[in-house]
């Protein structure tokens, strides 16, 4: 995850796999490394991990904003952006 205040990665993760868990031990991650801020905006592209109910409830429980790109506009999305 990248933070485009400071265009510093704040948040990782590795796995076999790109799915829900994935995303939300980054997400988990990052946000600890920030100290827990609240009212950001995370913005991602529409894939199902991003859309899971577990990754939405995670970011409502952070008071964090979610944002996704419009269907097809892939190339203008860094995956996982924290604002």
């Amino acid at each position: 995850m990248l933070d485009l205040f400071s265009r510093r990665i704040v948040g990782w993760q590795t796995s076999h796999r790109i799915d829900r868990e994935l995303v939300c031990d980054a997400f988990n991650y990052a946000i600890a490394r920030q100290g827990y801020p609240t009212g950001i905006m995370v913005h991602s592209d529409q894939g199902r991990e991003y859309c899971s109910r577990d990754f939405r409830v995670l970011l409502l429980t952070n008071n964090c904003l979610p944002s996704m790109s419009r269907r097809g506009l892939a190339q203008y999305t860094a995956h996982g952006i924290m604002r």
